[in-house]
């Protein structure tokens, strides 16, 4: 019981513990990013007239009624093909299938040009075109299929085909609960009244950079029929996504040497004709990187059009290379570790967001059991993404410094 007290109360120095209000900013500064990237680049979804309305560029969003989502693309017969070795007019390379009878071929070596008179196994021979000058070839030279030449009256010619490849992906099962007790949950705190509510936009802006990184990085199990990992101590099965990094089929190791010459031929050089020059590319790099880019301008060895933040939800930068534009975003991540000096190029177009049907990204509440004495909330989705490329318009770039 407090001693009886005759003279005026005063004002205490508050310990650490004591509840009584203080003389602080009554806010808390937000110390996590504040957007997340690649979300920014997915179409809302808006439906005009029975259709998906969104704008170009864009990554279109799609919702799927099974855990696996799948889509198919083309890649065309490769029009070239290496010699392995020679013995005069016959040929060996890594496999025979590419070819036919008639076929002509030109050698990009010398410009001999010649036309396939047999073939076993991976071993093709031709025969030089009448008049011409002696098809010839050696080991590590290129030839260029030129189409093929039959006689009059011909019948039954050969062929070969090539059908459409599947792509597929799993969709990734997200969760982010934060639990709050009942008594903490109606107390006031200090910066705002609604502890639980700050700690929910939090999660939502930590669940999202989450998802961004399995989007990019994340790796879907090799078992081809049910794509799952079996958890050992927990005993259960669980599916992660492939990121577009794993599904990159070009690559460019940079060989630590960044500069504007690489990055405005080389890296194009690099990739699959099927990029081509009218769609843009989006760029995902470190800060470091976009930072010694960007320096380049300064020494005008190369020009960049910043973009306002409000373009796509982000700041970029666009630069002309011999190919496409490329609109080069920092990302954090590849702000971390051995990433820092890596990059992901794709084309938004090709890749579309995929999740399950009425399972996308949002918040669901009150998640707890019946008999708890508090509450919990969740950021939760099915989602993945799903490149109808076959990756083949995706670049991972390596060792750039």
């Amino acid at each position: 019981m407090a001693s009886v007290q005759q003279t005026p109360f005063v004002t205490q120095d508050p310990s650490a513990t004591t509840t009584y209000g203080r003389d602080v900013e009554d806010k808390v500064k937000h110390l996590v990013p504040a957007s997340a990237k690649l979300f920014a680049l997915v179409a809302e979804g808006k439906v005009k007239d029975g259709e998906t309305v969104r704008s170009a560029g864009m990554i279109s969003k799609k919702s799927a009624d099974q855990s696996r989502v799948e889509c198919f693309t083309h890649t065309p017969i490769a029009p070239i093909q290496t010699v392995v070795s020679a013995s005069g007019l016959d040929l060996t390379f890594a496999s025979g299938t590419p070819f036919y009878e008639r076929q002509v071929w030109k050698n990009t070596a010398n410009d001999t040009v010649g036309i396939i008179d047999a073939i076993s196994g991976t071993v093709v021979s031709f025969i030089t075109v009448e008049g011409g000058t002696t098809f010839s070839a050696s080991a590590g030279d290129v030839l260029l299929r030129t189409g093929n030449a039959y006689e009059e009256g011909s019948e039954d010619p050969e062929y070969v085909q090539k059908p459409d490849d599947q792509v597929y992906n799993v969709l990734h099962v997200f969760r982010f609960p934060v639990e709050i007790s009942a008594s903490a949950a109606t107390s006031k705190h200090l910066a705002g009244d609604d502890y639980f509510d700050r700690m929910k936009k939090y999660n939502l802006i930590e669940g999202l950079r989450d998802v961004e990184r399995a989007l990019i990085w994340s790796k879907k199990p090799a078992t081809s029929t049910t794509n799952i990992t079996s958890m050992t101590s927990l005993g259960v099965n669980i599916r992660t996504m492939q990121g577009l990094w794993n599904y990159a089929q070009n690559s460019f190791p940079m060989g630590n040497s960044f500069t504007p010459t690489k990055l405005r031929k080389d890296l194009i050089l690099a990739m699959n004709r099927a990029v081509g020059n009218d769609k843009e590319l989006v760029m995902l790099t470190s800060r470091e990187v976009v930072a010694r880019a960007l320096a380049w301008q300064d020494e005008k060895l190369m020009y960049f059009n910043t973009n306002a933040p409000d373009k796509f939800g982000m700041k970029s930068h666009t630069f002309v290379t011999s190919g496409p534009d490329i609109r080069m975003v920092a990302h954090d991540a590849f702000d971390y570790g051995d990433d820092v000096d890596k990059a992901l190029l794709f084309i938004p177009d090709n890749v579309t967001y995929r999740y399950k049907k009425d399972r996308d990204l949002k918040p669901k509440s009150n998640i707890q059991s019946r008999s708890k004495d508090g509450f919990k909330d969740e950021i939760m989705g099915e989602c993945c993404f799903l490149p109808d490329c076959g990756g083949y318009t995706i670049t991972k770039v390596t060792d750039i410094f």
